[in-house]
């Protein structure tokens, strides 16, 4: 969970003057990247086994499903840490290290989203 904590500080921190210390949008793109990665994988595991179950007329049922119950845990997990994470990782790094890191979590936003389009390009061709 430490790769999402950073992920929410990052995004927290870019918005922290709209949003204060509840880093409302980076709860929700945590939340996002999150159920898109395990919507990934569910197509995946579709991918590698000998079963099909389709979805097409439940998926947003499931999808809104999946993100209200991610969207709760990590309401409950990120409440008031935005200032215990800023101390943990706001001074500590060097702007070489932010920078990285700053990159790795743009990767990290884009990518669910093209595991996500590829793997049910491919289980539904």
């Amino acid at each position: 969970m430490i790769i999402f904590d950073y992920i929410f500080y990052r995004i927290a921190h870019f918005f922290h003057k709209k949003d204060g210390d509840e880093g409302v949008r980076a709860l929700a793109f945590v939340v996002v990247i999150q159920g898109l990665l395990l919507i990934s994988l569910f197509f995946f595991i579709q991918m590698i086994s000998a079963t099909h179950i389709d979805l097409r007329g439940w998926s947003k049922y499931v999808a809104v499903v999946l993100m209200v119950i991610l969207g709760g845990i990590n309401f409950i997990r990120y409440r008031g840490k935005y200032r215990y994470l800023h101390t943990r990782w706001g001074n500590n790094e060097t702007k070489e290290q932010k920078l990285v890191r700053g990159v790795l979590v743009l990767f990290a936003i884009v990518i669910p989203y093209l595991l996500a389009i590829c793997t049910s390009l491919l289980v539904y061709k």
